[in-house]
């Protein structure tokens, strides 16, 4: 993919988030945060807002989406009113390396697919935990190698501005920034599942629509053609090196 084109911009753009394994993955995850009704939970990397409302309409409990990308935000407060979630979610532009909120404020900080396009992990990380309360959770879906990758195969993910990390790399990061009682488990992509999932994440609708924007924008724009054919491609290689990890621990 040319260094031109940004992968999360376009991603902001057309109105689509992508999280590895899709719908299930983001249940499971939740599930392992031991979110309960009541509690007060940071997602940090929202994108376009589907986790905040789900969090919210299935636990019953308030939630604050962050995203560097304002556009993302912007998706993210429709994408609420759409689900009915409005009253129990809010949305705020704002940096995972450095959040804008006091010291344990939160009972859980979740977040998907996010640190691998983070350059510094361990200060997104050490500032989940000191957002998160005593005994609160922190947990994380991440792409993560499943087997070992050729060096072409590392430096084309860059391009894409990720940096993906092996099992145990992920592990020892949670480890470096003192969360104890640690979960993890990590799972392989398989092509039909993986695409099922995603839909379910996003909806029928969400992705009609973006695909409609994909095309009308070609048009104006020649490198969102060029961006869908390149994520195809990656998409291969993805299903062939690497896989997806869940992380879940707390601040003790």
């Amino acid at each position: 993919m040319p260094k031109s084109v940004d992968y999360l911009a376009t991603q902001a753009d057309l109105g689509i988030t992508k999280h590895m394994g899709g719908l299930a993955a983001s249940l499971k995850l939740y599930s392992m945060c031991s979110i309960k009704k009541g509690d007060y939970v940071l997602d940090v990397g929202c994108g376009i807002g589907l986790g905040p409302s789900q969090i919210a309409k299935k636990y019953g409990c308030r939630v604050v989406g962050v995203d560097i990308s304002p556009r993302m935000i912007e998706w993210a407060k429709k994408n609420a009113e759409m689900e009915g979630a409005s009253s129990l979610v809010e949305f705020r532009v704002a940096d995972a390396q450095k959040l804008p909120f006091e010291d344990g404020t939160f009972d859980a900080v979740v977040c998907e697919s996010v640190l691998s396009f983070i350059p510094d992990k361990e200060a997104a990380l050490r500032e989940f935990m000191r957002v998160v309360k005593k005994g609160g959770h922190i947990c994380i879906n991440e792409a993560a190698w499943s087997k070992e990758p050729t060096p072409e195969v590392i430096s084309y993910f860059k391009t894409f501005g990720s940096t993906i990390l092996a099992e145990k790399e992920w592990l020892s990061l949670f480890e470096g920034a003192g969360i104890s009682d640690i979960a993890h488990e990590a799972f392989k992509v398989r092509v039909i599942p993986e695409l099922i999932e995603r839909i379910k994440l996003l909806g029928i609708r969400r992705m009609l629509n973006a695909w409609f924007l994909l095309l009308s924008q070609y048009i104006w724009k020649p490198r969102y053609f060029e961006v869908a054919l390149e994520g195809a491609k990656a998409s291969g290689k993805f299903m062939e090196y690497t896989g997806y990890a869940l992380f879940a621990g707390k601040k003790k």
